[in-house]
């Protein structure tokens, strides 16, 4: 009986002495692993505001991972779990639905209320006076919201369920504008090609052909032309000063 509480002491001090070893030889923070080589665990939901318990006000959140037996780091407790903050992992300030965005947009995007909803009041009003900026500012924002790269104007995220259809979660900001300017070059690039075609009709009579172009279809053409230039450069002028408007009102609000 002695002998066997005495093999089974040293055989205990032995299995300490190499968790030991192992230990000391790890030479990696467990935050700095691959991520195909640790698991997190489910993370409770609060459902008032569908959103991690642990989100933050920086869109972090705090969870708990654990590695393989055969993977050691840096940061383990005496259970073999460790910290994880994931970055942009929740959205803390959301407050405004998606659900009702999308749908203002759809039902009511020609009178501005999608607009007016997210915080973009001047583009609102402008869309309500010019029935959804003759129905292409309407179109071009059911798309925007539709995809989530137009949100509230105070930069926050939408409010929807936890497991709902979110598309760019993990999309940062400089990707969502960028997607968002590819969208509107190529609205416009339809548009100068719907204007060139209107002039072509109205000045040419006949098959487009440049080096057969008379003196009165060639200046019919370049009037036709640079009237809708103008037009559009008043447009996107309009557009840029009310947007410049509704960002100084939002931070005005904010101080």
């Amino acid at each position: 009986m002695e002998f066997i509480r005495l093999i089974t002491y040293y055989l205990l001090i032995f299995i300490f002495f190499c968790t030991s070893i192992q230990s000391l030889n790890a030479t990696i923070k467990c935050h700095e692993l691959n991520k195909y080589q640790f698991q997190c665990k489910n993370y409770a939901v609060d459902p008032k505001t569908q959103q991690s318990i642990t989100c933050a006000p920086d869109n972090s959140v705090q969870i708990m991972c654990e590695t393989p037996a055969y993977i050691d780091c840096i940061g383990k407790d005496q259970f073999g779990f460790f910290n994880m903050t994931i970055e942009n992992g929740c959205s803390y300030g959301a407050h405004l639905k998606y659900s009702t965005a999308l749908l203002l947009s759809i039902f009511f995007g020609i009178f501005g209320l999608d607009r007016i909803y997210l915080g973009y009041y001047a583009i609102g009003v402008f869309k309500m006076f010019s029935f959804g900026g003759l129905l292409i500012l309407w179109l071009v924002d059911v798309i925007l919201i539709a995809l989530q790269l137009l949100g509230p104007a105070d930069g926050t995220s939408f409010f929807m369920a936890y497991y709902g259809p979110k598309i760019s979660t993990n999309m940062n900001a400089e990707a969502q504008m960028q997607q968002v300017a590819e969208l509107e070059v190529e609205m416009m690039s339809d548009m100068y090609k719907k204007m060139t075609n209107s002039c072509q009709s109205k000045c040419i009579s006949t098959a487009f052909k440049e080096s057969e172009l008379t003196k009165g279809e060639a200046v019919c053409l370049d009037r036709c032309v640079a009237k809708y230039l103008d037009v559009h450069e008043k447009l996107g002028k309009r557009l840029t000063s009310m947007s410049q408007g509704d960002e100084a009102a939002l931070q005005k609000m904010a101080q």
